[in-house]
C-alpha cells in the first residue's frame, strides 16, 4: 500500500471512513493532506517541502477543509514551518482556517493574489462564482481565519495580496505581510461582516516605478465598479463590524482604511485601536465613509499624515470631475440608493501621532475631519452626474490625542457637530521644501464648519496661528485653550466665522495678536482670556466683525500694540472687567466707526504705551464707566474725530497720565462727565477741545495735581454745565475755558485749590451764559475768576468763595462781560478783590460782594463800565482803595 495512504489511514482512524479505489498496476494516488483531530479541531496538515512550491498543496488541503467544516467544527490547515514559494492564488472558502505559523511565503513573479476568499473560477455551478450572484450580501462565504506566517510579496507580483469579498467572520492574526509594491495593496476588503486583524505586521510595502496614488496595506474598498474592486460581484454592499486592534505598520505607503467613495455607502462599526504606524510615507489611517467608528490609542510616527476621518473625497483643482467618487454599482448600470450619512459618531482619542512633510501625503495633518463642500454639479469615475450637495460631516469627536507634527495639527473643513478636546498639539519645526510651510495652524477650522467645540486643548510653536476659522465656519464655544508660541495669532477667525463663546483660554508670546476676530466675523463673548506677550493686539475684533455679548474678564499683559481693540466698523456689546497691562500703544481703543452698544465698564489698565481708552473716528459706545487707568504715557480716556457717547464718562479712577486725564477732542461728544477721579495728569486733567461737546455736564469729578489745567474746554467746545467738581494742585488753571468754547448753564458748585495760576479762566471768546456761581476757590497763583480776551458770563458771577489768590480775586479783562458780579466773598489777595479792566462789561451792577485783606477792593478801569454801578459791598483791609474807578472808565459808587 502506499506510504502516504497509510498514514492518512492511521491518523484519521476509526473516525473517517475511505471509499475503496479499485488498484491496478499503473495506478498512483494523489497527493493526499495528513490529517489530525485535536482539542482545537481537525488540522490538516499540507505536504509540502521547505523551499518548494507550495500553490497546489496548500489548495488541495484547503479544499479538504472546506469539504469537512461546519460552523461549530471548522477545520484547520496547517503549513509547517519552513520557507516556501507561493506560485498561484489560494482559495478559501467558508469555515476554513489557514495556520502558517513559523512558516515564510514568498509569492513568486507571476500575476496572482496570495490568498483570495472564494474564486473567479466556476463553482457551485458559476462560471464566475465571486462576481455573480451567488455571493450577493454576506452569507456565501463565513468563519474564516488565517493566523501566522510572514506573507511576502514581489515587486514583479503587483497584484494585492490578499483580496477577501463578500463574507461574514474573517480573521487575520499574527501575520506578517512583507513586501511588495504600491501598485494594489498588501490587503484588500469589500463587503465584510465581521472582519477582524489581530497583531499582524505590515512592512517594507514600497513604491512601484513610476507609480503614483495612494496604497494601503489594508484597503476598506466598495465593490460597485471594476475600477475600484475588480472581478467581483458588484453590489455596493458596505462592510460592517470591523476591528482591526494591536497591529504593527513599518515602511509603508499608507497604512489602512479608504480612498475610493460610493455616495450613500457607509462602512459601518469601525474599531481601529493599539495599533503602530512607523515611516508612513501617506497618512495612516483613512477613514473615508465610515460610522459608528473608533480610533484610539493607535501610535503613529514619522507619517507624512495621521488620521483622516471623512465625509467626501476632495474637489479637483480644475475641471468638474472627482476621481474615486461614485454614485453607481454593477459598473454604471444601476445607480445606488443608499442615503448620505452625516452623523457618523465617531471618536479619535488617545493617538500619539507625529507628522512630518511628505510628498506622498495629500497634507501635513496630524487629524483631519473632512466634509465635502460642492457648490456646483460634479461628475464620478463612472461618468455619472454627482449632484450639488453639501456632504457635511457631523458627530466627531478628537478628543486627548498627542500630536506633534511638520504641518498642521488638526484640521477640520466642512464638519459639524465635532468636538475637539484635550489634545496636545506641537509644531517644533517644518520642512523648508514645503510649499505650505508658513501657512500651518494648531487647530484649521474651515468651509462652512457649525457647532464645533474647540475646548481644552494644548497648542505649541505653531508657523500661522494656534487655532484658525475661515470661510464661513462657526464654533460654539473656544474655551481653555492653552496656546504658547503662535507665528502668528492665536485665536484667529476671519471670513464670516464665528467663535461662539471664546472663554478662559491662555495665549502666551504669539507674533501678531492674541485673540482676533476679522472680516465679518463673530463671537457670542470673549471672556475671562488671558494673553501676553503678544507681539500685536490682545484681543482684536476688526472690519465688520462683532461680539453679540461682552468683552468680559480677560487679561492682556505686554501687547506689542494695543490691549483691546474694536476697528473698521466693528462691534461688542459691552467691555468690561478687562485687565490689560503694558500694551506698546492703547489700552482699549475702538476705532473707525466701530461701536459698543453698552459701556466701556470696571476695565483696569495699566502703564499703556498710549492711552488708557481710546475712541476714535466715528466711534460710538453707550458709557465710559468705572475704569482703572494708571500711569498711560498718553491721555487715561480719549474721545477723537467725531467719536460719541451716548451716556456718561462717569465714576473712572485715572491716574498718572503722560497727557490729559480725560479728552474729548475734533467734534467727539458725550452725555456727561461724572465722578471721576483724575489724579497726577502730565498735561490737563479733563480737556475738551475742537468743537467737542459734553450735553449735560462736567460734574462731581475730583482732579488733582493736573500738570496743567484741572478741567479744561477749549476750540468752540461746549458743556452744559461745569458742577461741583473738586480740583486741586493744577500747576496752571483749575477750570479754564478757551478759544470760543461755551458753557451754555452754569461754573457751579466747584471747589478749586493751589490752582498754579487760576482758579477759573475763561479766555479768548469763551463763554457761560448762564452763571458762575458758589465756587469756592483758595490758594490760587495768580487770580480766583479770571475772564479774558473778550469772553462773556451771559448771567452773574456770583455767590463764589475766593481766598488766598496770589494777585485778584475775580477779573474781567481784555473787553470781556458779565451780567452782574455779586455776592462773592473774596479774601486774602495781594491785588484786587474784583478788577474790571481794560473795556470789559457788567451789564449790571457790581454789589453785595464781600472783600476782605485786598490792595484794592474793587477796582474799575481801562475804559471798563459797570452799567448800574457799584453798591453794597463789604470791603475791610484795603491796602490801598476799597473802590477805585478810573477816570476813563464808567462806573457809579453808590
Amino acid at each position: 500500500m502506499n506510504k502516504k495512504l497509510l498514514k492518512y489511514i492511521i491518523s484519521m482512524g476509526a473516525a473517517l471512513a475511505l471509499t475503496a479505489v479499485p488498484m491496478t498496476a499503473d495506478f498512483s494516488l494523489p497527493v493526499i493532506p495528513a490529517v489530525s483531530v485535536s482539542a482545537a479541531g481537525t488540522v490538516i496538515t499540507a505536504d509540502v517541502s521547505d523551499g518548494g512550491y507550495i500553490g497546489s498543496a496548500v489548495q488541495s488541503a484547503l479544499d479538504e477543509a472546506a469539504s469537512k467544516g461546519t460552523k461549530t467544527a471548522p477545520v484547520t490547515v496547517k503549513i509547517p514551518k519552513g520557507s516556501y514559494i507561493l506560485d498561484k492564488t489560494l482559495h478559501m472558502y467558508s469555515n476554513t482556517y489557514l495556520d502558517a505559523t513559523g512558516a515564510t511565503i514568498k509569492s513568486d513573479a507571476t500575476e496572482h493574489n496570495m490568498v483570495m476568499l472564494g474564486t473567479n473560477g466556476s463553482r457551485d455551478g458559476y462560471a464566475d462564482y465571486n462576481s455573480s450572484e451567488a455571493v450577493a450580501g454576506y452569507g456565501a462565504l463565513k468563519n474564516i481565519k488565517i493566523t501566522g506566517g510572514t506573507w511576502v510579496g514581489n515587486d514583479s507580483n503587483t497584484n494585492t495580496f490578499f483580496r477577501l469579498a463578500h463574507a461574514t467572520n474573517v480573521t487575520l492574526e499574527n501575520m506578517t505581510i512583507t513586501g511588495g509594491n504600491y501598485s494594489k495593496h498588501q490587503i484588500e476588503i469589500a463587503a465584510i461582516n465581521g472582519f477582524y486583524v489581530h497583531d499582524c505586521t505590515f512592512k517594507d510595502y514600497q513604491p512601484h516605478k513610476n507609480m503614483e496614488g495612494h496604497f494601503e496595506c489594508i484597503q476598506i474598498d466598495t465593490a460597485c465598479n471594476d475600477v475600484m474592486f475588480k472581478l467581483c460581484y458588484l453590489d455596493g454592499l458596505p462592510s460592517k463590524n470591523i476591528e482591526i486592534t494591536g497591529c504593527t505598520f513599518k515602511n509603508v505607503s499608507r497604512g489602512l482604511g479608504t480612498h475610493s467613495q460610493l455616495v450613500g455607502c457607509y462602512h459601518d462599526n469601525v474599531t481601529i485601536t493599539d495599533n503602530t504606524f512607523t515611516n508612513i510615507a501617506g497618512e495612516a489611517i483613512v477613514a473615508l465613509n465610515y460610522k459608528n467608528c473608533t480610533i484610539a490609542r493607535n501610535t503613529i510616527t514619522n507619517a507624512g499624515g495621521g488620521i483622516r476621518v471623512e465625509n467626501g473625497k476632495f474637489l479637483p483643482d480644475s475641471g468638474n470631475s472627482i476621481d474615486s467618487m461614485y454614485t453607481t454599482i454593477f459598473n454604471g448600470t444601476q445607480a445606488y440608493t443608499g442615503k448620505v450619512v452625516y452623523n457618523v459618531n465617531t471618536v479619535v482619542k488617545d493617538n500619539i501621532i507625529d507628522v512630518v512633510y511628505s510628498k506622498d501625503s495629500d497634507k501635513a495633518v496630524g487629524i483631519r475631519v473632512h466634509g465635502l463642500y460642492m457648490d456646483k454639479d460634479y461628475y464620478g469615475r463612472d461618468g455619472k452626474k454627482i449632484a450639488k450637495k453639501n456632504y457635511y460631516i457631523s458627530g466627531v469627536t478628537v478628543d486627548n490625542n498627542t500630536i506633534t507634527t511638520q504641518g498642521y495639527g488638526i484640521y477640520v473643513d466642512d464638519a459639524r457637530k465635532t468636538a475637539i478636546t484635550n489634545n496636545t498639539i506641537t509644531q517644533t519645526k517644518v520642512n523648508k521644501s514645503d510649499e505650505l510651510k508658513d501657512k500651518y495652524d494648531g487647530i484649521f477650522v474651515l468651509n462652512h464648519c457649525r457647532t464645533i467645540t474647540i475646548s481644552k486643548n494644548k497648542i505649541d510653536g505653531f508657523v500661522r496661528n494656534g487655532i484658525f476659522l475661515m470661510a464661513d465656519s462657526k464654533a460654539s464655544k473656544i474655551n481653555s485653550n492653552k496656546i504658547t508660541k503662535a507665528g502668528a495669532d492665536g485665536i484667529h477667525l476671519v471670513d464670516k466665522s464665528s467663535g461662539g463663546s471664546i472663554t478662559s483660554n491662555t495665549i502666551n508670546s504669539p507674533k501678531e495678536h492674541g485673540i482676533f476676530i476679522n472680516t465679518n466675523s463673530k463671537a457670542s463673548s470673549i471672556s475671562s482670556n488671558k494673553v501676553s506677550s503678544c507681539k500685536g493686539i490682545g484681543i482684536y475684533v476688526r472690519e465688520n466683525s462683532s461680539v453679540s455679548g461682552n468683552i468680559k474678564g480677560n487679561t492682556v499683559t505686554g501687547a506689542k500694540i494695543t490691549g483691546i481693540t474694536l476697528n473698521m466698523n466693528s462691534s461688542a456689546a459691552a467691555i468690561l472687567s478687562n485687565t490689560v497691562s503694558k500694551p506698546a500703544s492703547h489700552g482699549i481703543s475702538v476705532t473707525d466707526k466701530s461701536k459698543v452698544t453698552n459701556n466701556i465698564s470696571s476695565n483696569t489698565v495699566t502703564s499703556a504705551g498710549n492711552h488708557g481708552i481710546f475712541l476714535n473716528s466715528s466711534s460710538k459706545a453707550k458709557g465710559i464707566l468705572k475704569n482703572t487707568v494708571t500711569s498711560p504715557k498718553g491721555s487715561g480716556i480719549f474721545l477723537y474725530d467725531k467719536s460719541s457717547l451716548t451716556g456718561n464718562i462717569s465714576t473712572n479712577k485715572i491716574s498718572g497720565a503722560g497727557s490729559h486725564g480725560i479728552v474729548i477732542n475734533t467734534s467727539a461728544k458725550v452725555k456727561g462727565i461724572l465722578k471721576n477721579t483724575v489724579t497726577k495728569s502730565k498735561v490737563h486733567g479733563i480737556y475738551l477741545y475742537s468743537k467737542s461737546t459734553v450735553t449735560t455736564d462736567i460734574k462731581s469729578n475730583k482732579v488733582s495735581s493736573s500738570g496743567e489745567h484741572g478741567i479744561v474746554l477749549n476750540t468752540s467746545s461746549k458743556v452744559r454745565n461745569i458742577l461741583s467738581n473738586t480740583v486741586k494742585s493744577s500747576k496752571r488753571s483749575g477750570i479754564y475755558l478757551y478759544g470760543g468754547s461755551i458753557a451754555s448753564g452754569n461754573i457751579e458748585s466747584n471747589k478749586i485749590s493751589k490752582s498754579g495760576e487760576n482758579g477759573i479762566f475763561l479766555n479768548t471768546d469763551s463763554k457761560v451764559k448762564k452763571n458762575i456761581l458758589k465756587n469756592t476757590i483758595s490758594t490760587s497763583g495768580n487770580d480766583g475768576i479770571n475772564l479774558y480776551t473778550n469772553c462773556q458770563v451771559s448771567g452773574s458771577i456770583k455767590s463764589n468763595k475766593i481766598s488766598g489768590s496770589k494777585y485778584c480775586g475775580i477779573v474781567l479783562n481784555g473787553k470781556c462781560k458779565a451780567s452782574a458780579v455779586t455776592s462773592n466773598t473774596v479774601k486774602n489777595t495781594t491785588r484786587y478783590g474784583i478788577f474790571v479792566y481794560d473795556k470789559s462789561t457788567v451789564g449790571k451792577q457790581i454789589n453785595k460782594n464781600k472783600i476782605t485783606k485786598a490792595y484794592d477792593g474793587i477796582s474799575v478801569a481801562g475804559g471798563s463800565k459797570v452799567k448800574k454801578g457799584i453798591a453794597g459791598n463789604t470791603v475791610k483791609k484795603a491796602s490801598d482803595k476799597k473802590i477805585a474807578v478810573s477816570s476813563d472808565s464808567k462806573a457809579k459808587i453808590k
